[in-house]
């Protein structure tokens, strides 16, 4: 939509009133919210592997305990602020 066509919209939803504004509002959000919403088929085919790639590691014994990432972390940080300093 060009842009002189989208301020002439804007200006006479702004004649109208406040309750009908709202209503204005509240359909447009309902858009947004239906549209963002959608997931591409090639989107949601990779999120599916990965999460069966997941399941599979996880199966085969390819995790890391609660205790385990924690340690990482704390030595990748202990790393890193070792090196600055």
């Amino acid at each position: 939509m060009a842009q002189e066509t989208l301020k002439s919209l804007i200006a006479v939803i702004m004649t109208l009133s406040l309750q009908e504004q709202e209503q204005v509002i509240s359909e447009l959000q309902d858009n947004v919210r239906l549209h963002s919403n959608k997931i591409d088929e090639a989107t949601r085919q990779q999120l599916i592997a990965g999460a069966e790639e997941g399941i599979a590691e996880i199966q085969r014994g390819e995790y890391f305990t609660n205790d385990e990432v924690l340690a990482r972390m704390n030595h990748r940080v202990e790393s890193q602020y070792a090196a600055v300093v």
